[in-house]
């Protein structure tokens, strides 16, 4: 609702914009009012996640298919042949991409590595409370969770869970490298961050509502960005705090 009515207030009461990037849940009502944003001349572009059927005039962001590939093939070879739960946490099932994101690495790592099976917690929208109390959930429902891939953050708590728990977390692979997760990856708790440059997106998507005003040559086209892998011994210097 609050999305809907951000939109609908674009470029009226003597506003006046000239693009849009948005970060919104692919949501029919949301599709619309991007659709009457863009019917008032107003270029859109979604950002990080996309919206269908929206009219958009690119989307801008993670590649996030191929980045939860990436997870289900870090995970596997990391857990050679075990056998166990992995746990996928999202923030909320409305995004697309993270929906991509957890539905490529389900397929991949069924491929991957057969023995393993995943268990899903949605819909926690990466508040440590309410993810602390779905994973407590999931811990005591599976005795066999042995890796996490994290999608939609809340990784402190979910960390803690697993240590209030008594149990091992023999892989840890998260998304962003957010203060928590500089720290917990410098500090042993991640095994890696799967990364992509969000100033990188900003311009991007800005020089394709450019494009659409005719400002810069071309039409606006989408762009996917490739995932970075970063581990204990690629993070880089500046991030890390004394």
């Amino acid at each position: 609702a609050a999305a809907v009515a951000s939109l609908d207030a674009v470029g009226r009461r003597g506003r006046v914009s000239h693009g849009v990037l948005l970060k919104a849940p692919d949501h029919p009502a949301v599709a619309a009012a991007v659709r009457r944003v863009v019917a008032r001349g107003i270029p859109v572009v979604t950002l990080v996640t996309d919206v269908h059927d929206c009219g958009r005039a690119a989307y801008v962001g993670l590649d996030n298919a191929a980045a939860g590939r990436t997870a289900a093939y870090l995970v596997s070879r990391w857990l050679a042949r075990s056998s166990g739960t992995v746990l996928v946490t999202m923030s909320r099932s409305t995004f697309f991409g993270e929906r991509e994101r957890v539905d490529a690495f389900v397929s991949q790592l069924a491929k991957e590595a057969p023995p393993l099976r995943t268990a899903v917690v949605s819909d926690t929208d990466g508040l440590d409370a309410t993810l602390a109390a779905a994973v407590r959930d999931v811990l005591a429902r599976e005795p066999d969770v042995c890796a996490v891939y994290s999608v939609g953050g809340g990784n402190r708590a979910l960390a803690k869970e697993f240590e209030r728990a008594g149990r091992e977390c023999r892989v840890f692979v998260a998304h962003d490298l957010d203060t928590d997760n500089i720290d917990m990856l410098a500090g042993g708790v991640l095994d890696a961050v799967l990364h992509h440059d969000l100033r990188a997106d900003m311009r991007r998507a800005l020089r394709q509502v450019l494009r659409a005003h005719r400002v810069l040559a071309g039409a606006p086209t989408s762009v996917s960005a490739n995932v970075e892998v970063v581990t204990p011994h690629n993070l880089p210097a500046r991030l890390l705090r004394d």
